[in-house]
């Protein structure tokens, strides 16, 4: 019998396969919610480095909707050590989360247009994380490209995630952006 956490995971999961490209997901003022049940579901691993030296911190990896864009989606990442502060900003909606997007949080995107845009709530001293990090980590969790644009052998699987992290470095190659 599967556990509750177990069942969350995989709507967590779901949920965050479910996000779709986007031209706009998020901007400054407007109100997002994200599910209160899968607040600590969903942790993945950000591998960054500063002075040289290998770090890695803990994040939840979540799917947000914007009710100021017509319930567009898309992902948020909440250092686990910031939880508590994240908690701090938002009203409970029934089984949702509810906040407005401020300066305090940092963003990353494809482009200059804000072309798939995710949010990260952490440390504002965490400046030397770069936005293809949080790709990766979301890429290595689930072991597929949110598409399912891996192949079904090992070999190709391989190839394709090297190419993927590639792409997200070269997408993404720039520190987080500050509202």
């Amino acid at each position: 019998m599967a556990s509750t956490k177990t069942g969350l995971a995989l709507e967590a999961e779901q949920e965050i396969k479910a996000i779709r490209d986007s031209d706009r997901t998020a901007e400054l003022g407007n109100t997002l919610s994200i599910r209160k049940d899968l607040l600590r579901v969903n942790a993945v691993d950000v591998k960054w480095q500063k002075w040289g030296s290998e770090r890695v911190d803990k994040y939840y990896h979540l799917a947000f909707t914007n009710t100021t864009l017509s319930n567009v989606k898309g992902n948020l990442f909440i250092h686990a050590s910031y939880i508590a502060n994240f908690e701090g900003i938002t009203t409970t909606d029934g089984d949702r989360l509810t906040f407005t997007l401020t300066n305090a949080f940092q963003y990353g995107q494809k482009d200059k247009s804000g072309r798939n845009r995710f949010l990260v709530f952490h440390s504002p001293e965490l400046k030397e994380i770069y936005q293809h990090r949080f790709i990766q980590a979301s890429l290595v969790k689930y072991g597929t490209l949110l598409g399912g644009l891996l192949s079904d052998n090992v070999d190709g699987a391989k190839k394709g995630t090297e190419a993927v992290m590639d792409l997200a470095k070269s997408m993404f190659g720039d520190t987080l952006r500050v509202f």
